[in-house]
């Protein structure tokens, strides 16, 4: 009997940049390592300020953001250098991203939110995205499906960043597979890595991210919890965007009904990754540009990475 398809668009790493205000670099230095700044509901742990064991003035303060419950939200770095001066950057933990922190409508919500009234708190305006990696995790082998395609090329074309691949005897531009291995066994099936030349450019995987994590003997059931599979594999299509590529998307929304004003404020676009119809937007307007398949017979029908994942295609 055939496996109900599943599919759930994720966040799996997201980093911010925010304009932190005059003074409060010099507040924080004053606090030596491995001390805690508390607030109401969250305090800031600080790990690092790269001294060492020198005297010299500190440039940039690494703290841990920790709620009140004792999650850990995720990173500040907090600069006084003449490149960051005026900003600072927050990286989520990854637990962060898929630790549910209420559901409405329908709608599952993680930590995210927490950090806007942090932000508030130490008086900062978010500046710009600097990072962002949507995931959509599936519970068929998506994996053998690309490899299928890729090696069909009798029935179907293939398309990478725009451009047909015209000789299936030349290597694939921008494509690679990695096989991960033990000292005695080498890994049955590869994570798939499509990229652009541009350096800072999109980078998309494709792999078996339930194998990654046992292998890796990684604590990351927080994942299975969150996508709701239960005992079956997650396999996971992710991309990872970096600012310059995220404003192309933001601005290919200008005449968008559905997110009138989402192209221009960026507090307006950091809201919206709460909801998963918007993630699953950002995913496919990346991965579908990347790779697809075109068949050489009948109507031509295009496959996209959004149809693997829906189960669609072959």
């Amino acid at each position: 009997m055939a496996i109900k398809k599943k599919i759930k668009y994720n966040i799996d790493k997201k980093r911010l940049c925010y304009r932190q205000p005059e003074g409060l670099f010099d507040q924080i230095k004053q606090h030596p390592i491995n001390s805690w700044i508390e607030y109401d509901s969250f305090s800031l742990h600080i790990i690092d300020d790269g001294r060492g064991n020198s005297d010299k003035e500190p440039v940039k303060i690494k703290a841990q953001v920790v709620l009140s419950d004792n999650t850990l939200l995720g990173d500040f770095v907090f600069h006084n250098s003449a490149k960051y001066d005026g900003y600072c950057f927050f990286t989520f933990a990854n637990k962060a991203l898929y630790q549910i922190s209420c559901k409405i409508h329908g709608e599952t919500y993680n930590c995210q939110q927490y950090l806007t009234y942090i932000a508030d708190v130490l008086e900062m305006d978010l500046n710009d995205f600097t990072e962002v990696e949507i995931a959509c995790d599936v519970n068929h082998n998506v994996v053998a499906k690309v490899r299928k395609l890729i090696k069909d090329y009798e029935n179907y074309d293939m398309f990478v960043n725009g451009k047909r691949i015209t000789d299936e005897n030349r290597i694939i531009e921008n494509y690679g597979e990695y096989f991960s291995r033990s000292r005695k066994k080498l890994s049955k099936q590869p994570t798939l890595y499509f990229t652009q030349k541009k350096e800072g450019s999109p980078i998309l995987r494709i792999y078996n991210k339930t194998r990654e994590i046992n292998e890796a003997s990684m604590e990351k059931e927080y994942i299975t919890q969150w996508d709701e599979f239960g005992s079956q594999s997650i396999y996971r299509i992710e991309v990872n965007v970096r600012n310059e590529f995220y404003k192309d998307f933001a601005n290919s929304l200008r005449n968008d009904a559905d997110y009138p004003h989402a192209w221009g404020e960026i507090n307006v676009q950091d809201a919206l990754f709460d909801l998963e119809r918007y993630r699953a937007k950002v995913w496919q307007f990346f991965c579908d540009r990347m790779v697809y398949f075109r068949a050489k017979w009948g109507d031509k029908q295009v496959i996209t990475l959004t149809d693997i994942a829906q189960g669609m295609a072959i």
